[in-house]
């Protein structure tokens, strides 16, 4: 018996890495040019071009704070002073929209009990999107002053597996994903290989001309990318809970790929499926040979009626009306201003011993102050920070379009990014303001493991659930493959 559910086991975790690596070929294959696959491009370069800014920018920033300020400094200050930067710059964002559609859409987004959510729930999720990005940026910025800077982009790639936990945790939609995959576990693992193989040797000294890393203030940065994957979920179940009661599909607005099913799944209008639990095992399906065509229409017709009752699953990619966009400038707006009070809150922690860089709470507001006037004295103090704003900004829209669709999928893109930034980093060495740390060729391979790790990532998350549903997507995407 151990024997037969041992082979079970091993055949559906072999038969699940083929669907999946076989329906994203298919995917591949069949994409055309659209709006929403150029909005999700734009989205994804948004945040690999802004984290690489944003790490670079930030670094120049602390390294010319500790060499050049003389009245004292404090990290903190730093994160607030661009926290400002960004209340200004979705200010802007907030006058802009209601310039062009009023003021009374942003008003139903705040106070509407036609949604999916309470209004007190959702700004509770607002004022948690704060929180949650104030504390994580608190312990990354406070890392980052000892932490290299290549290394920094490296444990970016931890934030996936982490988002993931919290969706599960949070999101009960997201329980039915297929975790049996050897495509997830060798992801896990090709992850955790290539941060350790990128990173473990610059915490070695190995000869006079190169610097050690320091493993405590690793660790905290480790824990500020942990909290980030929350605020990444946290940002998903507003996105859920702003939802208007009793929305109904368009017809023609099934975005980016049409899914095939011989059961009666819920599905999404941008062509997610939120799956069930009385679902079948894609051995049953197969077991169940049902006509795709005639179970195609059915689907259709069911799915209709399901995203009419259930708000939930009416997600539409890349949607731009009115009500879209007022939910997506107050999270911004309102979601800065919180994490700019949160930041602010965390002033005193700099006089905790062995953390910050003051003796008491005085000193701490006194160093506050003085890093202030440091950056605001001379446009040559300033402009990294502009530089950094600049990147903070540019993620911050894309994951907010990302977070939206699935929080993972935001994250894997920043997974993306840091070895993009890594490699940036191993081109132009100089730009690491830590110094020189660890071997090259160790640091090389460990990207490229990381590279194949949020690729294959990637390929387990667009998978779920359309290519698990039936022996009719199996066949569908052989033939697609051309493997039939």
């Amino acid at each position: 018996m151990m024997n037969r559910n041992e082979n079970s086991g091993c055949k559906a975790l072999w038969s699940n890495t083929r669907l999946e690596w076989c329906y994203w070929c298919h995917l591949i294959r069949s994409s055309k040019c659209s709006f929403a696959l150029f909005f999700a491009v734009l989205c994804v370069l948004a945040i690999i071009v802004g984290n690489t800014i944003l790490l670079l920018g930030v670094n120049f920033w602390l390294d010319l704070m500790v060499k050049e300020s003389t009245e004292g400094f404090t990290p903190i200050a730093v994160q607030v002073i661009v926290c400002l930067f960004l209340v200004l710059c979705f200010g802007v964002l907030i006058i802009v929209y209601i310039a062009v559609y009023g003021i009374k859409p942003l008003v139903r987004a705040l106070c509407d009990t036609n949604r999916a959510g309470s209004p007190l729930y959702r700004m509770l999720l607002i004022f948690s999107s704060g929180a949650t990005n104030g504390l994580s940026s608190a312990l990354a910025i406070y890392a980052m002053t000892y932490t290299p800077e290549f290394m920094q982009a490296v444990l970016l790639s931890v934030i996936p597996f982490f988002a993931q936990i919290w969706t599960y945790a949070l999101v009960r939609e997201e329980r039915d994903r297929c975790y049996s995959s050897m495509t997830l576990i060798g992801s896990l693992v090709l992850c955790i290989a290539g941060v350790l193989l990128a990173s473990l040797s610059s915490f070695f000294t190995t000869d006079m001309s190169t610097k050690k890393a320091p493993w405590g203030w690793a660790f905290v940065y480790f824990l500020s990318c942990i909290v980030f994957g929350l605020w990444c979920v946290v940002q998903r179940l507003y996105f859920d809970a702003i939802m208007i009661k009793g929305t109904k599909p368009q017809e023609g607005e099934r975005e980016l790929h049409q899914p095939l099913s011989h059961q009666h799944p819920e599905i999404t209008n941008s062509g997610r499926y939120e799956g069930r639990g009385g679902q079948r095992l894609p051995a049953e399906a197969a077991a169940a040979g049902v006509d795709g065509v005639t179970q195609s229409n059915e689907v259709e017709e069911v799915a209709s009626s399901e995203n009419a009752e259930n708000p939930m699953l009416n997600r539409e990619w890349a949607k731009q009306d009115e009500n879209d966009l007022a939910a997506k400038a107050l999270v911004l707006f309102l979601g800065i201003i919180f994490q700019a009070m949160v930041s602010f809150a965390f002033v005193p922690i700099d006089a905790i011993p062995g953390f910050g860089n003051s003796k008491d709470m005085k000193e701490s507001w006194k160093n506050f102050s003085a890093t202030f006037d440091f950056v605001f004295a001379s446009w040559f103090n300033l402009r990294f920070g502009l530089l950094h704003t600049l990147g903070f900004l540019m993620s911050f829209i894309g994951c907010a379009y990302l977070n939206e669709r699935s929080p993972p999928l935001a994250s894997v893109v920043l997974q993306l990014a840091g070895p993009i930034t890594s490699l940036v980093l191993i081109i132009i060495p100089e730009w690491d303001v830590f110094g020189e740390h660890g071997i090259l060729s160790h640091k090389a391979s460990g990207v490229i493991f990381l590279i194949i790790a949020g690729w294959a990532y990637h390929v387990w998350e667009v998978a779920y659930p359309n290519a698990y549903k039936s022996a009719t997507t199996t066949a569908a995407v052989m033939r697609g493959t051309g493997n039939v």
